[in-house]
Protein backbone atom coordinates (compact mmCIF):
# COMPACT_ATOMS: atom_id res chain seq x y z
CA UNK A 1 0.00 0.00 0.00
CA UNK A 2 0.90 3.47 -0.82
CA UNK A 3 2.43 5.83 1.80
CA UNK A 4 2.09 9.12 2.00
CA UNK A 5 5.48 10.90 2.41
CA UNK A 6 3.50 14.33 3.80
CA UNK A 7 2.18 12.42 6.44
CA UNK A 8 5.48 10.68 7.48
CA UNK A 9 6.61 13.95 9.89
CA UNK A 10 3.16 13.09 12.35
CA UNK A 11 4.20 10.04 13.09
CA UNK A 12 6.97 10.87 15.28
CA UNK A 13 5.39 14.01 16.57
CA UNK A 14 2.39 12.24 18.31
CA UNK A 15 2.66 9.67 21.44
CA UNK A 16 1.52 6.48 20.51
CA UNK A 17 2.31 5.15 16.83
CA UNK A 18 -0.56 6.73 14.59
CA UNK A 19 0.73 5.41 11.21
CA UNK A 20 -0.44 8.61 9.79
CA UNK A 21 1.84 7.63 6.66
CA UNK A 22 -0.05 4.74 5.87
CA UNK A 23 -3.37 6.62 5.58
CA UNK A 24 -3.90 6.32 2.26
CA UNK A 25 -6.05 4.49 1.72
CA UNK A 26 -9.03 5.29 4.51
CA UNK A 27 -8.17 8.85 2.49
CA UNK A 28 -9.49 7.61 -0.48
CA UNK A 29 -12.34 5.54 0.78
CA UNK A 30 -13.59 8.70 3.01
CA UNK A 31 -12.37 11.90 1.17
CA UNK A 32 -16.05 13.14 0.57
CA UNK A 33 -16.64 12.53 4.50
CA UNK A 34 -12.90 14.10 5.52
CA UNK A 35 -13.92 17.48 2.79
CA UNK A 36 -17.83 17.62 4.01
CA UNK A 37 -16.46 18.02 7.98
CA UNK A 38 -13.07 20.30 7.19
CA UNK A 39 -15.77 23.00 4.88
CA UNK A 40 -17.56 22.64 7.71
CA UNK A 41 -15.29 23.00 10.43
CA UNK A 42 -13.75 25.69 8.69
CA UNK A 43 -16.64 28.06 7.57
CA UNK A 44 -17.24 28.08 11.79
CA UNK A 45 -13.78 29.15 12.15
CA UNK A 46 -13.91 32.11 9.68
CA UNK A 47 -17.58 33.22 11.34
CA UNK A 48 -15.75 32.69 14.71
CA UNK A 49 -13.01 34.52 13.93
CA UNK A 50 -14.81 37.82 11.94
CA UNK A 51 -16.36 37.92 15.02
CA UNK A 52 -13.99 38.11 17.82
CA UNK A 53 -12.43 40.60 14.84
CA UNK A 54 -15.26 42.78 15.49
CA UNK A 55 -15.77 42.36 19.25
CA UNK A 56 -12.22 43.31 19.52
CA UNK A 57 -12.86 46.62 17.15
CA UNK A 58 -15.40 47.70 18.76
CA UNK A 59 -13.24 47.94 22.19
CA UNK A 60 -10.84 50.29 20.83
Amino acid sequence: MQQLKVLKPYDYRTKYKGNMSHATHELKLFYNEFETEFFIFFTELINMCKQKTNELHELL
